[in-house]
């Protein structure tokens, strides 16, 4: 079977940067399509271990709240992986200043990214 996947929102609920305890706690909204079958408003919470890099180290992603379908967790936690640094990126590149620390709290960006997987 393949499904359809939208990502909608990602919702940043802490994030450091360029310090020693770099971490990221965020969720991302989204949907899914499967068939005829329709799945909105889903959620998933995201993580960055405290210390680690947010461009290059694992970042932990849940299971979907709420969501008990047919589903492939490696190929759903590789595209929210690379939605959230992509997004990061674009938001870190807009306001670097050379260097520095920067704390996120509380925001949230409304960009959607589409991807198929395979589930089971």
């Amino acid at each position: 079977m393949r499904a359809k996947v939208i990502l909608r929102r990602w919702s940043q609920v802490s994030q450091e940067l360029g310090t020693n305890d770099e971490h990221m706690i965020s969720s991302v909204l989204f949907s899914i399509e499967i068939g005829d079958n329709v799945y909105n408003d889903l959620t998933v919470d995201i993580k960055q271990t405290v210390g680690s890099n947010y461009l290059t180290d694992p970042i932990e992603v849940g299971q979907p709240r709420d969501y008990n379908g047919p589903f492939n967790h490696d190929a759903f936690r590789r595209e929210v992986e690379d939605y959230h640094r992509n997004r990061l990126r674009g938001l870190v590149k807009g306001i670097e200043t050379g260097g520095g620390r920067w704390r996120f709290q509380n925001n949230t960006f409304e960009t959607d990214s589409v991807f198929y997987m395979d589930v089971d």
